[in-house]
């Protein structure tokens, strides 16, 4: 029934515009209007195109329908979730200070989930299930025993998605750490233990 591939770089422009939506206001705070008439969507996709640290097509897997991506998994080792070299040498600190949280907390020694995205009018129909067990398969293969990620605690849909699959919180992240417009609840940084066989089965390998 589910069927996910890696991306390539021609995925670029749609990639950016998930990880984008998904960030809620992440990216925006980083590049909006940080290079006159660029907006922050082509800068990303530029990002992804070059393959700058963790921002690499072979770290997403995703599903499609005519060419447009249906369900997006974006996940690679915690220790390379870092600001990205090219963020520090451009960005002023008034932009990169208040979501630095966002873009570095995680879990050590665990497989580290950026963005787990799924369309809308495919919602309820297993998608979300089928790409934790494609994380859980990829934290295994990469030598992990669990899987972190960071949820906005203002998200009660993705909260409870990931309780229900195991997910506990390790730390919350306070506002006033987390400084973003819209997010007056910060965020959490979550954990899963695989301690368990995978239940179903993995469709990429």
């Amino acid at each position: 029934m589910f069927a996910f591939r890696l991306a390539t770089p021609d995925h670029a422009e749609q990639i950016a515009r998930i990880v984008i939506d998904t960030g809620e206001g992440v990216v925006g705070s980083l590049f909006d209007g940080l290079v006159p008439g660029v907006s922050s969507e082509t800068l990303l996709s530029a990002i992804f195109m070059k393959g700058e640290g963790v921002y690499r097509t072979d770290n997403v897997l995703l599903s499609e329908e005519a060419e447009v991506i249906t369900s997006l998994l974006f996940a690679y080792p915690a220790a390379e979730h870092k600001v990205l070299s090219l963020m520090a040498g451009l960005l002023s600190p008034a932009r990169l200070e208040p979501v630095r949280p966002f873009l570095e907390r995680s879990v050590p020694d665990s497989f580290f989930v950026n963005t787990l995205w799924v369309a809308d009018r495919l919602r309820g129909q297993g998608f979300g299930d089928a790409l934790l067990l494609e994380a859980a398969a990829r934290c295994r293969r990469f030598g992990f025993a669990r899987i972190s990620l960071f949820c906005w605690n203002d998200n009660e849909y993705a909260m409870r998605f990931y309780a229900r699959h195991g997910f506990e919180m390790v730390e919350y992240i306070p506002r006033e750490h987390l400084p973003l417009a819209g997010h007056d609840m910060g965020g959490s940084l979550l954990c899963k233990h695989l301690d368990a066989p995978l239940s179903g089965r993995t469709i990429h390998d």
